[in-house]
């Protein structure tokens, strides 16, 4: 069965948000030490897999094969204590529709929103790397992709519907005398950060700065966009210049503190400085902003900005939800045949070797049959074994998806599978 945690940091206030997503970003590593000691045994010799889904206010966890108490209590251990209660439980259908919505922009603060869907398709890749990358979680990601383009293909949903980074320089260009005369800083190198500087392009800005703890990062994404790269420790010069900065960085701490903006205002008084901070853990310091001049936007301000522009994506969430119930059938159907197959693999390898094995005894002790009747012996030790695996191959497949597929396929691995795990189809047939 899948298994899904599901926190969100809205509910939570800004600064225990900051706190679990601080935690988040170390997760995997202790994800990573807690299913090392995860056996894995039974029919199919799958192995446990988990997959950590983060965006801007949301960290998730997916599992296959590892016991939902065993993730929970990891959870529990790794968050801050007041956002232990915090996460919500998903199953099977419920993980695999959360997982689509979200890959669709359903589930984001701005509706419709697209880069969600990359980080969702990243996701399988990254838990490869952790170790904890598999077969069913690859497909529900994959499943999940596919519904989100289908969604933005079939239905209007992202038409007009911003990243939260173009969401983000909409709003503080607005707010200039003239874009074509004004500067424009951006911290990180990430997809957050190529937003911004794609769309602070498109909206004319005169000046373009980049600033990457890695600098070539920094020259990459500036060379894109006709920009200039600055290395991290000549931050507080171009702050100094810029009328608009935009942080979008993975630091773990907040780097923009309130004496580094109050000397970037001593330098340029009567000039504003719009700042806006993409970062989950803030890239600003609580109460940085409070310096005089500096005008600080978060998540909140990009929410409420945008509610404008929503009326029409809300009308597409019908089609868009009936799409998602169609991706999710599908791929529970996927779900149920994959989970059976191995138990209908074990019968059918269980009757092909006893055939064999009764053939071959057969033989030794009618070497003179001619090719007729051995034809007609073996027809009937195929029809025979076939006969005998026939009806429990129907009841498992009639089972699949339910708790009786699971305890039919405990009962065949206490009754068949060897001490070692060894597969019990090649044994041999009796005397």
């Amino acid at each position: 069965m899948i298994h899904a945690w599901l926190l969100d940091y809205r509910p939570l206030g800004q600064p225990l948000a900051n706190r679990a997503a601080a935690a988040a970003a170390t997760l995997p590593d202790r994800l990573r030490a807690a299913m090392a000691g995860v056996a894995t045994a039974g029919i199919g010799g799958g192995r446990p897999e988990w997959a950590v889904l983060t965006t801007c206010h949301r960290c998730e966890v997916y599992s296959h094969r590892v016991s939902a108490g065993r993730l929970l209590s990891v959870l529990r251990a790794h968050f801050p204590p007041a956002a232990q209660a915090a996460p919500t439980a998903a199953g099977d259908e419920s993980a695999a529709r959360h997982l689509m919505r979200v890959a669709a922009g359903l589930d984001s603060m701005l509706l419709g929103e697209t880069d969600v869907q990359r980080q969702v398709a990243g996701t399988p890749a990254r838990a490869a790397e952790w170790g904890g990358a598999g077969p069913v979680l690859n497909a529900l990601f994959g499943a999940a992709v596919h519904a989100g383009r289908r969604v933005r293909t079939e239905t209007d949903i992202g038409r007009s519907a911003a990243s939260l980074a173009s969401a983000a320089v909409d709003l503080v260009v607005a707010r200039l005398d003239s874009a074509e005369r004004a500067r424009a800083l951006v911290f990180g190198a990430g997809t957050m950060a190529r937003r911004a500087c794609e769309r602070l392009r498109a909206r004319g800005i005169g000046a373009l700065s980049v600033i990457n703890r890695t600098f070539a990062r920094a020259e990459l994404l500036a060379a894109a966009y006709g920009g200039r790269a600055v290395r991290w420790e000549g931050a507080a010069d171009v702050l100094r210049e810029a009328d608009v900065a935009i942080a979008a960085t993975a630091s773990p701490h907040p780097f923009i503190g309130a004496g580094l903006l109050r000397d970037a205002m001593a330098a340029r008084p009567g000039r504003p400085l719009h700042l806006v901070d993409l970062a989950l853990p803030k890239n600003v310091q609580e109460g940085a902003a409070g310096a005089a001049g500096v005008r600080c936007y978060d998540f909140g301000d990009l929410e409420a900005a945008a509610r404008a522009g929503r009326a029409a994506r809300v009308a597409e969430v019908p089609r868009a939800e009936a799409i998602i119930d169609q991706e999710v059938a599908r791929f529970l159907s996927w779900l149920r045949e994959y989970e059976v197959a191995p138990a209908l693999r074990l019968l059918g390898e269980l009757a092909a070797a006893a055939r064999d094995a009764e053939l071959e005894r057969a033989w030794r002790r009618l070497p003179d049959l001619t090719a007729r009747e051995r034809r007609v012996v073996q027809s009937l030790a195929h029809n025979v074994a076939q006969r005998v695996v026939r009806a429990p191959m129907r009841r498992l497949r009639d089972a699949a998806g339910s708790d009786r597929a699971g305890r039919y396929r405990e009962t065949l691995e206490h009754l068949f599978a060897g001490p070692s795990g060894d597969d019990p189809a090649g044994g041999q047939g009796g005397a």
